[in-house]
């Protein structure tokens, strides 16, 4: 159980702590905050008739493949204007996201996919590395995705994408916000937690910068700077590391 006790900021076991009575457990546990659906666990390709409407997590190359070309083509047009899908996600190409991305999470409606997740294994548990929307998303459904992201993953966010997370659960901002230097050890060019100047800011990141220190200055100790490709950018970790992958917890939930 996480609670709070005092009203100051501080540091423990990676999380920040501000004064607050919402209890962690109580809010994920209400089915609200990491949405009521349950995802489908699949293991076979004879799934067509059962997928209308539900979430999948695929984590079987043969049956990636059977929904691979929908999810790269999402995945290439949501980050076409933004440097291009192989920009460090991991992969770059529709064959190479299938052996390289050991975990993905498809949402699925009236037999399309409106979302999809994408998630790497390393030594600090599950990382998403990707997502991509259609506008047939609804916001329920959008908020649970990304509730799902924050309570069974962590993952590096920036962008518009930091600023949508950062606006949706800005009540719950410190239960999930963690220390780069303790999951990105060698990839950090700079911590603003070790009195980084604004000069140091890439021009590409300077807006969200000002955001950030507008509108969530307690978090700014916790932003980094990193290289992606050719250029730096203002960055941020949310989520809960060290998360067990262990999948028969989950059960199937048919979605109404």
């Amino acid at each position: 159980m996480e609670t709070t006790t005092t009203p100051q900021a501080n540091l423990t076991n990676n999380r920040m702590f501000v004064q607050n009575t919402i209890n962690r457990d109580a809010i994920i546990s209400n089915g609200w905050f990491t949405g009521s659906t349950e995802p489908l666990f699949v293991n076979n390709l004879n799934v067509n008739a059962t997928v209308a409407n539900r979430i999948l997590i695929l984590e079987h190359d043969d049956i990636k493949a059977k929904y691979s070309t929908e999810v790269y083509r999402l995945l290439y047009k949501t980050y076409e204007s933004i440097g291009g899908i192989d920009k460090g996600k991991g992969f770059k190409n529709e064959n190479d996201m299938i052996s390289n991305i050991p975990i993905w999470r498809l949402r699925i409606k009236k037999r399309k996919i409106i979302s999809v997740m994408m998630f790497k294994i390393n030594k600090n548990g599950k990382k998403m590395v990707a997502y991509a929307s259609t506008n047939q998303l609804s916001p329920k459904e959008k908020k649970e995705d990304f509730s799902y992201m924050l309570n069974e993953s962590y993952a590096e966010l920036s962008d518009a994408f930091l600023v949508t997370i950062l606006k949706m659960f800005s009540r719950y901002l410190h239960f999930y916000v963690l220390k780069a230097d303790h999951l990105m050890k060698h990839k950090v060019i700079h911590s603003l937690s070790n009195h980084c100047t604004e000069k140091l800011i890439p021009d590409s990141s300077k807006r969200l910068f000002l955001k950030i220190k507008q509108e969530w200055p307690g978090l700014l100790r916790f932003c980094y700077i990193r290289k992606i490709g050719n250029e730096n950018k203002l960055k941020l970790i949310l989520g809960t590391p060290n998360i067990s992958l262990t999948s028969n917890k989950h059960l199937a939930f048919q979605m109404k």
